[in-house]
């Protein structure tokens, strides 16, 4: 991908996104955007994601971005951080847990002391 280089001599924002960088600044999930750039080159919808395909990679065009989004696009993308909401602390759970969440495993079962030797001469 090409990086701009401003008046200031910066690394500016790339010509082709991929789809977790348009995913991040729209702020929508990696799911969502994969589905919206499908179908936006299935259909041509302009109420999808924009994207190309080059080669095997799917990309989302910059100017195309800015135009759907109706801003520019600042670099470097801003990292949100997301809550971790664990399972039992989700509404309507009302009992709290110190475990991680995960499923239950049974403990292994101790090796024998000594091997059973089945064929003994």
């Amino acid at each position: 991908m090409n990086d701009s280089i401003d008046a200031t001599g910066q690394v500016g924002v790339p010509d082709l996104l991929g789809v977790p960088e348009a995913a991040a600044l729209l702020r929508v999930g990696l799911t969502f955007a994969y589905e919206s750039t499908a179908r936006f080159i299935a259909t041509g919808s302009n109420d999808e994601i924009p994207a190309i395909k080059v080669g095997r990679l799917t990309r989302v065009p910059r100017v195309a971005l800015e135009r759907f989004m109706g801003v520019p696009i600042t670099w470097p993308i801003p990292v949100v951080a997301m809550p971790a909401v664990r399972p039992s602390e989700s509404v309507g759970s009302g009992v709290s847990s110190s475990r991680a969440a995960g499923p239950r495993r049974r403990p292994r079962p101790a090796p024998p002391q000594s091997a059973p030797r089945l064929f003994e001469s």
